[in-house]
């Protein structure tokens, strides 16, 4: 069935948000090797309880910079199971990601556009940085190349249209439980244009529909070539556009992928979304209480729109729960959640055009909302 719902407003892709136990470390390495910049630090973004640690990309012309932060709120509540223990437990999955099997955690991943792959292979090659690459369709001549951001656990995806004959790629498969291909054995691009995120997921069909219904967009067909015989994916393509839209890329897009034939190691796709509904709660009630918010929706995917009021209407007559966080006159920002516990953050820049109740960021659990 076709997935279909008339958009709201226009999305546009702002930041990527990761729940981090070493944000310094995600940092460095976005920074080395990625070409990411470390812009003027904000004030008050990090205290006694929490440490942030944000890089951008340079954006093409008339667009603005993609994001991507990496925090570590060790004061907020994290469950029996914290980033710090996820970045642990990740580090032993994956282990050496050019040649260990293809687990069912990277499909959790952001995905960027460069103009040209062959830069990053060399800062990877000299700097001995462990890798994968994939190939979207058996005709493709570009390809995605994947690296695990250290601090975090979190796999990372650049995608160019220039993949090296030499590099030794494999296809998309859904079906195959191992196959990752071997590393290649300083300059980095001017830009990156976000394209995706992507998530791992139990039921791609519910996330789906539910952004669907909750934010507008279109549901759009994988490639014919990737089997779907083993596994479940869902495309949607947000619409395109919003605050300091990049002009030359179509909607941004949402990935969902159930992949039951890679490893997972103990903790299953569907142990770990029930785990993060039930730390969750219910977001409505996160307005009331600065205790509430827990370490885990540090990891969201963050959009820009025009008027970020249009949603908190939608969302009141969807019955759809959200908490807001910003200042009158920084960024504003409604969150929802998605089914698995998939956190999404829509984020208007300034002054919204309708007054919007706002709770104040507090990194400190202690302090009053």
């Amino acid at each position: 069935m076709l997935l279909l719902a008339s958009p709201t407003t226009a999305f546009s892709p702002w930041r990527v948000n990761y729940a981090c136990s070493d944000p310094d470390a995600a940092a460095h390495f976005a920074i080395a090797y990625l070409g990411a910049r470390e812009p003027t630090p904000v004030p008050g973004r990090n205290a006694s309880c929490a440490k942030i640690r944000q890089v951008d990309f340079a954006a093409p012309p008339g667009g603005r910079p993609f994001e991507l932060s990496f925090v570590d709120s060790f004061d907020k509540r994290g469950g029996s199971f914290t980033p710090a223990n996820w970045t642990a437990y990740a580090s032993r999955l994956y282990g050496n990601l050019s040649t260990s099997s293809y687990t069912a955690w990277a499909d959790n991943h952001a995905g960027v556009y460069v103009p040209s792959i062959v830069p990053y292979l060399d800062a990877f090659d000299k700097g001995g940085v462990e890798f994968f690459t994939r190939r979207q369709t058996a005709t493709d001549q570009g390809c995605d190349v994947i690296v695990l951001l250290p601090g975090c656990g979190q796999v990372f995806e650049l995608r160019a249209d220039d993949c090296p004959a030499s590099t030794p790629v494999h296809d998309w498969n859904l079906c195959e439980p191992t196959n990752v291909s071997a590393s290649l054995g300083r300059s980095r691009n001017a830009w990156v244009v976000p394209w995706k995120m992507t998530f791992a997921s139990s039921d791609p069909a519910a996330a789906a529909a539910f952004v669907v219904r909750a934010l507008g967009g279109t549901v759009i067909a994988p490639s014919a070539d990737l089997n779907q015989s083993c596994g479940t994916v869902r495309w949607l393509a947000l619409p395109k556009g919003g605050s300091g839209a990049n002009d030359d890329t179509d909607g941004f897009q949402l990935h969902f992928v159930y992949n039951p034939r890679k490893r997972t190691g103990p903790l299953t796709v569907e142990r770990f979304e029930k785990y993060l509904s039930q730390l969750h709660g219910n977001l409505s009630a996160i307005n009331g209480s600065a205790a509430l918010y827990d370490q885990w929706l540090d990891s969201h995917v963050a959009l820009l729109v025009d008027d970020v009021t249009v949603y908190t209407s939608r969302f009141d007559a969807l019955g759809v729960p959200y908490f807001t966080r910003g200042e009158l006159e920084g960024p504003q920002e409604i969150f929802v959640e998605a089914p698995g516990g998939i956190i999404i953050d829509i984020a208007h820049s300034g002054r919204a055009k309708t007054p919007l109740g706002l709770a104040p960021w507090h990194l400190c659990t202690g302090d009053t909302v």
